[in-house]
């Protein structure tokens, strides 16, 4: 992070950073954040960016990565679009390493290159750093990512043109692919190659191979003289400032390629290389050859795929060759090219596999032995632009004594190391993400069936991957082509389906961890955490004591952690909150255990005990009642606390991990200052500990009150949010637990309130009733109404059938005499009966001449409607109620439902007394045949 302090000090006001700094070299630094766990992190990288866009200071500005090496600073996070020169290690000429993030600030091999660009970047001049900004530039281009030769730049490093001397050794050669090697060279020899080689075949380039070639300028382009020794030339125009030093194995190397277009054939007749004297081994290897027939394009083969081979033999005498790799554009791709040789005409030899990308300056080497042959890692560093037509390059620069196989494949187990470490800040989100999945499935079981289901249970169904992820994949993409989000919002959301799964997996195995440490573990935290506070109390009663009253009274802890936020650190505040939500889930999983394990064991030791010593089945129920816990007749068997409280730890114990970077600062500034300014964590912190004293009492989650579905949406929409917008932006993830914690922690008490409310209500209501009761509960409904009606017609019925029965049974098998005016007797003792208003259901005419008497009919003798006692004490206590009602009621309906009981009641006595006399008068006119 130095780098990016660094470059955060042209933004401040009060330093003048223009007449001070002329160059920054950051080493590693990350350009792009790795994660941004904090806004202050996040505003301080916004106003960088925005001030190195414009580079209105003459500063120049240079970034070194590490490469594949570094892991915690990856290639792609050190690429500065502004920077002057942006570079890896790998890329270094000189260097040709990756280095870790802590290597890159000692390998000597950097640190040499480093220097010689420190002391070039000085004007001799003005004993100062170089004014020009664009010299300064050139310097460090040359030194980092073309050297090509010198360890040292300056101004007249390759003139553009050289007197060359005629007296030296001439050499023309006029073969298209030859080696010349010289175990020295006591004097300086020039080759001379002829330009008519392009004109007289189909080649367009030529490759010129050095090794131990000590000249600077060493290439040139001239029109030949001839003498009588031969071919010669006087000047030359010098093209060695395009050629380029070579990673090696053994001697110096380097390497120019020329093409024809570049050169006007018409005007230059030879190409010259010069050979200076040495006492050293020379070698040089040249190679005409047609670009189209040494350029194979392949793509990188599928995961699935085998690999293919691309040459199965190199042409004789070839130095060169070009594999394009039109498809590799993207950093979690991976695959290797591997180069083997099949023949060579010497015993020691090797060759060099270089990968080069144009858009990001990078390139990495490896060599073919006849030691050792190592295939060239095929990985971006940073992936391609959009719109770029360019494509990465891989260039074998052979032995020509050697006949070699080219063949390239992919790579799975580095494609997922890849997607690992660049996509595995998505696992943050998204563990979060099905986290709040989860407990919003347990709101809606609240919801729903008043009790939560086990973490592991709601987790496999609440967390829906197919359902969540298209939703956040869907709304993702219409963000991102509404321009609200960036694009490469869509790329990380398709990636994060991937590691959904493995959050998945992840909170599956910590649920059981957790489980296991609730199960077998549970005492000996205790006791750790007890021996912990005697440290201090100086005793273990009082921690006991201490810690016992903290679990029974969590708002003083709640006011605690308060305290610590606003003193302290939240993020400390946040830690120490998740040790004490722990000791209560140990807690709330001890009561488990007295339901359901020490209590029944208890229960059946002193059942056998009793057994043994004789004792009553009554002594053994009250013992049984002795062993029961405080509340079993309660719902003691549901769970629903431990398994809410289960969900909300891991919630809490998530945001307290993402604050550990606060906590770790504050702790490191602990010596200067006891409170963190400015505290990050200080919302989260605040937010938490408040909702505690709501959610920590042992009445959460409280299954009377109600929108427990309403508060399981909107945890569902927090879950989509996380994982929409916090791919990059983890602090978000703060908010939205805190957000989560809130809303929870005060529907609880929202919802406590109004129960207690209704609750009141309902007493209040209930003491009114028993001290004034109310023509509204009093007063019979018109259902009741018609239930008085029914059964005062069934007691008529009754009491005239119970009449006939009396008088049946007292006579007898008296006979009557026959009487002649039945008919009339009857049509009028017909009449008498409807008159005295009884039921015309016990009466009835038969043939219009006789009546029908009941006791004719046996199934009406045997089985007479049956009135119970129940039935009339219902009738006089619904009678009694219209009485109390019409007592107690002013209004004119009260009255009417009064006066129509007294008429009940006067009927019922009138029906009693005229039922006796109908019923005698019918029998003295009755015929004997019909009595």
């Amino acid at each position: 992070m130095g780098g990016i302090i660094a470059k955060g000090l042209m933004i401040d006001e009060a330093f003048d950073a223009a007449a001070t700094i002329k160059v920054i070299v950051t080493l590693a630094s990350p350009h792009t954040p790795i994660l941004l766990l904090d806004s202050y992190l996040a505003d301080y990288y916004r106003e960088i960016d925005l001030h190195w866009q414009k580079k209105t200071q003459n500063v120049t500005l240079i970034s070194i990565g590490g490469g594949n090496r570094d892991l915690h600073v990856r290639g792609a996070l050190t690429h500065e679009s502004s920077a002057d020169v942006d570079v890896l290690g790998p890329s270094i000429p000189g260097v040709w390493k990756s280095t870790d993030h802590l290597c890159i600030l000692w390998c000597k091999s950097l640190v040499k290159v480093i220097n010689r660009a420190f002391f070039d970047v000085i004007d001799t001049t003005s004993m100062g750093v170089h004014r020009n900004d664009a010299v300064r530039a050139e310097i460090f281009k040359y030194h980092l990512q073309q050297r090509s030769d010198g360890k040292h730049f300056h101004q007249d490093l390759h003139p553009p043109s050289l007197k060359l001397d005629p007296a030296a050794k001439w050499v023309e050669k006029r073969e298209l692919r030859f080696r010349y090697a010289e175990k020295e060279i006591t004097k300086t020899t020039y080759l001379l190659l002829p330009t008519t080689n392009f004109k007289s075949s189909q080649f367009d380039k030529l490759t010129i191979d050095a090794e131990n070639l000590k000249s600077t300028d060493w290439i040139f382009l001239c029109q030949a003289n001839e003498n009588r020794n031969g071919k010669y030339c006087l000047f030359g125009e010098n093209l060695s400032k395009n050629g380029y030093i070579m990673p090696t194995l053994t001697q110096k190397r380097k390497q120019i390629l020329i093409s024809a277009s570049d050169i006007n054939l018409d005007f230059f007749t030879h190409i010259i290389v010069k050979i200076s004297a040495t006492n050293d081994p020379v070698s040089l290897s040249v190679d005409f050859h047609n670009s189209n027939e040494r350029t194979l394009t392949t793509p990188l083969p599928s995961l699935v795929s085998f690999g293919r081979t691309l040459i199965t033999a190199t042409e004789p005498g070839a130095v060169t060759y070009s594999v394009q790799i039109p498809n590799l554009e993207n950093e979690v791709q991976a695959g290797y090219l591997h180069l083997k040789s099949v023949k060579c005409n010497k015993q020691r030899h090797y060759a060099i596999l270089q990968m080069k990308v144009p858009w990001s300056q990078e390139s990495t080497h490896s060599f073919s032995s006849y030691k050792k042959q190592v295939p060239l890692f095929l990985k971006l560093y940073r992936s391609k632009p959009s719109g770029d037509a360019s494509a990465a390059a891989v260039s074998l620069t052979l032995d020509p004594d050697c006949a070699y196989t080219v063949s390239i494949e992919s790579s799975v187990i580095d494609f997922l190391a890849s997607v690992g470490q660049i996509y595995s800040p998505l696992l943050i989100p998204n563990i979060v993400g099905i986290l709040l999945l989860t407990l919003s499935a347990q709101m809606m079981n609240l919801a729903l069936f008043e009790s939560c289901s086990m973490y592991h249970n709601v987790l496999v169904v609440g967390a829906q991957p197919v359902k969540t992820l298209c939703i956040t994949n869907i709304v993702t993409y219409v963000l991102s082509v509404l321009g609200v989000v960036p694009a490469v919002y869509y790329q990380l959301s398709l990636a994060s389906m991937f590691y959904f799964t493995v959050g998945f997996a992840i909170l599956y195995i910590i649920g059981v961890g957790l489980w296991y440490s609730l199960v077998f573990s549970t005492n000996k935290i205790s006791d750790i955490v007890l021996s912990f506070l005697a440290r201090y109390l100086g005793s273990l009663t009082w921690s006991e004591w201490i810690l016992s009253g903290l679990e029974q009274l969590p708002v003083i802890v709640s006011a605690v952690l308060i305290g610590l936020v606003n003193s302290t650190c939240g993020g400390l505040a946040l830690s120490l909150g998740a040790i004490f939500y722990y000791l209560k889930l140990c807690s709330l999983y001890e009561d488990f255990l007295n339901y359901y394990i020490y209590y029944p064991f208890r229960y059946i030791i002193n059942q056998l005990k009793a057994r043994l010593s004789w004792k009553s089945n009554t002594e053994l129920k009250d013992m049984w009642r002795k062993n029961l816990p405080p509340n079993v007749d309660d719902d003691a068997n549901d769970l629903t606390p431990l398994h809410f409280h289960f969900t909300i730890f891991l919630l809490w114990a998530a945001l307290a991990i993402l604050n550990v970077p606060s906590t770790l600062m504050w702790a490191h500034n602990f010596q200067h200052s006891v409170h963190l300014e400015p505290d990050p964590s200080w919302l989260p912190g605040i937010a938490l500990s408040l909702s505690a004293a709501a959610i920590w009492p042992g009445s959460c989650p409280d299954s009377g009150i109600k929108h427990y579905r309403e508060i399981s949406i909107l945890i569902y929409i927090l879950a989509c949010v996380s994982m929409v917008f916090c791919h990059h932006t983890i602090y978000y993830l703060q908010y939205i637990i805190s957000t989560a914690f809130v809303i929870i922690a005060g529907h609880q008490l929202i919802g406590r309130y109004f129960a207690r409310k209704a609750i009141e209500q309902e007493q209040e209501q209930l003491t009114l009733t028993e001290d004034n009761p109310s023509s509204e509960t009093l007063c019979p409904s018109d259902q009741e109404h018609e239930e008085i009606a029914e059964l005062v017609q069934l007691l008529q019925n009754s009491a005239v059938e119970e009449k006939f029965s009396e008088q049946a049974e007292r006579k007898g098998n008296e006979k009557l005499e026959p009487n002649s005016s039945s008919v009339g007797t009857n049509e009028f003792e017909t009449e008498e009966v409807q008159s005295s208003g009884s039921s015309t259901e016990s009466f009835e005419l038969l043939d219009g001449q006789n009546i029908l008497n009941p006791l004719q009919d046996s199934k009406v003798h045997e089985q007479p409607v049956d009135i119970d006692n129940s039935s009339q004490e219902e009738l006089t206590a619904k009678e009694d109620t219209i009485e109390t009602c019409a007592t107690v009621t002013e209004s004119g309906d009260a009255k009417d439902v009064s006066e129509e009981a007294d008429d009940v009641s006067t009927e019922t006595e009138e029906l009693s007394s005229s039922d006796e006399e109908s019923t005698a008068r019918i029998e003295s006119t009755l015929p004997d045949s019909n009595k």
